[in-house]
């Protein structure tokens, strides 16, 4: 008899040595540099697999949306908020829980990905982004993307562009080789620069509050190579060669977080807005004018 993809997964987590918390929950604790706590629990058809970062220096939020571009692609970085209005930083990673014929690898994985990612968190390393791996591109992104159900059109270099047509968008995302897999970059808003703070540390902390809503995507924003404005949005990495599956998945997580975010990060690019934000969130105080060198606002 075939065993349920949740038996399965409960399975694997008490092989790998998770503690039962409650139906469809677990805990661990692992350990790099400090202990970190971990929750598992099934949501659905998914996994969620969070981990609590004890305490991070003073910083901007801004720079929090900058170090989540360089976890791995398995992890995100979210922000929850507490009835105290206390922020809490996690890191989040999501596996789809369907049939597997190595479950503890994977829970393994996801655990080996988190440890990875604490050091990034570093506040020496905030700053000081890894350069991307050189990349393997698959034999062709674009038809990847058509046996996945979607149109897309050549944009050269193996990458191509996606119209994410929407209730309440019409955004394009760019997918392209990055690593030893794919990236599917949505931005929401463009010519972001330097400038207003409080616009900035909004449009941040609202996306990586999001964030925490979402599956399969991560907060993000792209420098424009050669000048001072950048574009913030939503990326989805996929490792190796995905499935077409993997793929019309990412994309159809990618439309819900432009569907979310797209009106409101437009409207916090008014300072007033911003300001107000920010105070209404209880999250101007945990906040340091971030480096120059990063962009800010429009």
């Amino acid at each position: 008899m075939t065993r349920s993809p949740a038996r399965s997964v409960s399975d694997a987590m008490l092989k790998c040595g998770w503690i039962l918390a409650g139906p469809g929950s677990w805990t661990t604790r692992v350990t790099n540099g400090a202990v970190l706590p971990v929750s598992a629990r099934l949501e659905d058809a998914w996994l969620r697999v969070e981990a609590q970062i004890p305490e991070l220096p003073e910083t901007s939020w801004w720079q929090l949306l900058v170090a989540g571009c360089s976890l791995p692609p398995l992890v995100r970085l979210a922000l929850t908020c507490a009835a105290d209005r206390a922020m809490s930083v996690r890191l989040v990673a999501d596996l789809e829980a369907g049939e597997c014929d190595d479950w503890p690898s994977r829970v393994t994985g996801v655990l080996e990905a988190l440890m990875a990612s604490v050091p990034g968190l570093h506040p020496a390393r905030l700053d000081d982004r890894d350069p991307e791996p050189e990349s393997r591109p698959p034999e062709s992104v674009s038809e990847a993307i058509r046996e996945a159900g979607w149109a897309c059109e050549d944009r050269g270099e193996g990458g191509c562009d996606i119209s994410l047509d929407g209730d309440r968008i019409r955004a394009t995302a760019r997918v392209e080789a990055r690593g030893e897999g794919l990236c599917l970059w949505a931005p929401v808003a463009r010519n972001v620069r330097p400038g207003h703070e409080d616009c900035t540390d909004a449009i941040a902390l609202f996306l990586l509050r999001t964030a925490h809503r979402l599956r399969a995507v991560r907060a993000a924003f792209r420098e424009e190579p050669g000048k001072p404005e950048a574009a913030v949005g939503w990326e989805a990495r996929l490792p190796g060669r995905p499935e077409s599956e993997e793929i019309d998945r990412a994309l159809a997580a990618l439309t819900v977080a432009c569907q979310l975010s797209v009106r409101e990060v437009e409207a916090l690019f008014t300072p007033a807005l911003a300001r107000h934000y920010l105070t209404q969130r209880g999250a101007r105080s945990h906040r340091r004018a971030p480096p120059t060198k990063a962009p800010t606002s429009r």
